[in-house]
């Protein structure tokens, strides 16, 4: 693998799940031997900073989403002259004319991995990504239910797609202090903590109406959620009308997710879909118990009363319910968290992500 080299294109904005799973490849292989360049969005100076530091170009490049844009693309392409081009989408139709790009400015094989189940487009756009679709040489879900949405809502042959799980470094969350300072009110119990982007997606609209009856029935209980996004200011508005100011926080994006999830005792994701959130698998592999919504990706990774307890989405009754049940339920909570994490180290593991990844390069 000395003399490969790899184009990564990740032009998305925000430094999310989809972007943590580019920087992971991106070192790996260039730790492994290939030089490897990322392609990002010149705003997206904190992905473009994670790159740096793991020794990894960038080239800024705005997302290839017209023609006109993606010429930049292709030449760098044909600058760079990789052996593949492995594109990130984080919605279905993102970088829609990257592989288009990639072909034209000669790149060995294009790999496109979609991270997210979004069904929600009108009958052009499906049509204009199933005629996209074909410029791609390997296309990878990264989920079950992703690749379900692929082929029936999106209309790709189903032979085509392949699910390679996303990874984590599992050994990064075992044994990890408490996080210094301390993200919650002094005396918080129990602790219950989310991490995620701030954004509808992940339905901490539907957590915080929740929290008035968990607070009832718990009334130390505080509720962290780590990350940044459009709806910070809408979010902390709503906790201050529902009364809860005193007892939830928005730290923030913060540097290391191992100790925040080492000080929760509750881990919750409220999402309405997902692709395969990294938070989850952080989660498993920190050993926290965990209640989330049975959306997509999650519910593959989690099991309802095996390794999490699981409700549906956009119910605050139920999510309240399912937290409550989990503080109270020690015993059974702590064994579902050593099941998730045995869990994750034996099916979500980052070097079993890069071994199949490197299949999928043709490697």
């Amino acid at each position: 693998m000395r003399d490969a080299r790899i184009l990564i294109v990740g032009t998305g904005k925000a430094f999310g799940g989809t972007e943590r799973v580019a920087l992971a490849l991106a070192g790996a292989f260039a730790a492994s031997g290939a030089e490897v360049r990322c392609v990002v969005d010149p705003g997206a100076a904190a992905f473009r900073g994670h790159l740096r530091a793991a020794g990894v170009a960038t080239a800024p490049i705005a997302e290839a989403s017209t023609r006109a844009l993606a010429v930049p693309l292709e030449e760098e392409i044909r600058r760079f002259r990789p052996a593949v081009v492995h594109i990130h989408r984080n919605w279905p139709l993102a970088d829609r004319y990257a592989a288009a790009a990639a072909a034209r400015g000669g790149a060995g094989r294009i790999v496109a991995t979609e991270h997210v189940r979004v069904e929600e487009c009108g009958l052009r756009d499906r049509f204009a990504k199933r005629l996209l679709a074909r410029r791609d040489d390997r296309i990878i879900a990264v989920s079950g239910a992703v690749r379900e949405s692929l082929i029936h809502y999106w209309r790709i042959p189903g032979g085509r797609i392949e699910v390679i799980p996303n990874g984590i470094d599992t050994a990064r969350f075992r044994d990890v202090p408490r996080p210094d300072p301390d993200p919650f009110p002094e005396g918080a119990a129990p602790r219950i903590g989310s991490i995620g982007r701030l954004e509808r997606q992940k339905g901490y609209d539907v957590l915080l109406d929740a929290f008035p009856r968990i607070r009832e029935a718990l009334p130390g209980a505080a509720l962290v959620v780590a990350g940044e996004g459009g709806l910070r200011a809408e979010l902390e508005a709503r906790a201050g009308r529902l009364g809860l100011s005193g007892a939830v926080r928005f730290p923030g994006a913060i540097p290391d997710a191992a100790p925040f999830l080492a000080g929760l005792d509750l881990f919750v994701l409220p999402s309405r879909w997902e692709g395969l959130p990294l938070t989850i698998l952080e989660a498993m592999a920190a050993g926290v118990p965990i209640t989330a919504t049975a959306v997509d990706g999650t519910g593959e990774a989690v099991r309802d009363g095996k390794e999490a307890s699981l409700v549906p989405p956009e119910n605050p009754e139920r999510l309240a319910e399912a937290v409550l049940d989990a503080i109270r339920d020690g015993e059974g909570a702590r064994r579902r968290a050593e099941a998730a994490r045995a869990r994750v180290e034996q099916r979500y593991s980052l070097a079993g992500m890069v071994d199949r990844y490197r299949e999928a390069y043709g490697w």
